[in-house]
């Protein structure tokens, strides 16, 4: 329910001056901002994007400078090569760690377990990013990465400027990113390697989307689905794993 400031708020206020928060000639409403609406003041939706992106690119950077490193010291490569159940065992934690999250949504609303989760999340997709990038060649990584830096700032700047609103199919894409994993996981288990590079590509586009659903989640507005502003961890993870996913797809067309 919303509240108008009254002169009583403003004899109250601790500021000691007509802020735009008690003075009563500005009619500032004070109303509980769990969505990031049309409604919600300015300063709450920059602060929440200001957050999200600042994290996301944290983690980017992490997980880049990890394969950088592992990449380039030859026992920690060789390890990843010859032994993948390790980098399939994190990935599997991965997922299983997602899912009890998705069960639990409240989880992700409370600063301290969010802080955990990040700095849980984030090492995991770092290392399932390496040991997936040490059986490539340090062209294709560098070629790959260079495409996805391209298309994602492409995405991510659509994504604010289109009035069209993509979070309205996020059920449909979510079965679409599930029958992919699925086609893709069989094609790399049969060897298939034409319909494993059609996956890859269908793969890419998928997850393309995925990032206008995130980012148009992230800024609000009058989409119909939006993170609150408690699920800055949840809304950067899901940013920073799409990121990461286009750029492994990617990777796989530019090896093939």
């Amino acid at each position: 329910m919303a509240e108008v400031a009254t002169d009583a708020n403003l004899q109250a206020c601790e500021c000691g001056s007509k802020c735009e928060f008690c003075d009563p000639e500005n009619q500032k409403e004070i109303v509980d901002y769990d969505g990031l609406s049309e409604n919600t003041p300015t300063y709450i939706r920059h602060n929440f994007i200001r957050k999200v992106f600042t994290i996301v690119l944290c983690q980017i950077l992490f997980a880049f400078g990890l394969v950088l490193i592992c990449y380039n010291i030859k026992p920690v490569k060789n390890f990843f090569v010859r032994y993948p159940l390790f980098s399939y065992s994190v990935t599997l934690l991965y997922v299983i760690s997602v899912v009890i999250i998705g069960c639990v949504p409240g989880l992700t609303r409370n600063p301290t377990v969010s802080a955990i989760c990040i700095l849980y999340f984030t090492p995991l997709v770092s290392i399932m990013l390496t040991g997936y990038c040490c059986a490539f060649s340090s062209k294709e990584i560098g070629i790959a990465l260079g495409i996805s830096a391209v298309l994602v700032a492409g995405l991510i700047a659509f994504s604010f400027q289109t009035k069209y609103d993509f979070t309205k199919w996020t059920v449909l894409l979510a079965f679409a990113s599930l029958q992919f994993i699925m086609a893709v996981g069989i094609c790399g288990l049969m060897r298939i390697r034409a319909k494993y590079i059609a996956f890859s590509a269908l793969g890419s586009v998928i997850f393309s989307i995925w990032i206008i659903v995130d980012v148009q989640m992230i800024i609000g507005g009058n989409h119909v689905l939006q993170f609150t502003v408690d699920e800055y961890m949840f809304a950067s993870m899901s940013l920073f794993t799409d990121i990461i996913t286009v750029f492994m797809d990617i990777l796989r067309l530019v090896h093939f």
